[in-house]
């Protein structure tokens, strides 16, 4: 039974974080995660297989910041690519045939213009290349996640569509305004 069929008949059960169960096994803060998928994909992999042995029914590969990007702030910006694919591998073979795997894209880290420098034309694509990357190395579906801008999470909706995931799970995360 696919994650859709599932979940119409009853609660889904899904992973908890990656980024602080990297900091477990040894990830430092400020270090990128993404990283790990070429340089340490045996302790993501070691993460996820514990997600699923606790009962996880749907787990998220670790590529929350593999755009061009953020990439691009650890001198990975030509990697996207074999980050996605590499980060969809390590979790398709943690989960198994009978887990889900979701596709993770978070934000660019960036603004769109007017407000930043990132046109949208080129959101779309990088957003389009990532879900495609990632459904390449073995995700069922995206989940566009912590979006705070609603122009992004479009765009990355729309993007991980034209890739051709055969679904798409959206999030958006606000920080609260002191009054």
């Amino acid at each position: 039974m696919n994650l859709l069929e599932l979940a119409g008949t009853r609660v889904v059960i899904g992973d908890g974080g990656m980024g602080t169960e990297l900091q477990r096994a040894g990830l430092a803060i400020g270090e990128c995660g993404e990283r790990w998928t070429l340089d340490h994909p045996e302790r993501i992999e070691a993460v996820h297989a514990a997600y699923v042995a606790a009962g996880s029914e749907a787990i998220i590969s670790a590529s929350f910041g593999a755009n061009r990007w953020v990439l691009g702030r650890y001198g990975l910006s030509g990697e996207v690519a074999a980050v996605n694919r590499a980060a969809a591998g390590i979790a398709r073979r943690a989960a198994g045939s009978r887990v889900t795997v979701l596709g993770d894209i978070g934000p660019c880290g960036g603004f769109l213009r007017p407000l930043g420098e990132i046109e949208p034309d080129d959101l779309r694509a990088e957003f389009t290349g990532q879900a495609k990357a990632l459904l390449e190395g073995g995700c069922d579906g995206i989940i566009i996640e912590t979006m705070s801008a609603m122009e992004e999470v479009t765009i990355g909706i729309r993007a991980a569509l034209a890739a051709g995931a055969p679904f798409v799970i959206a999030s958006l995360a606000f920080d609260r305004h002191p009054s």
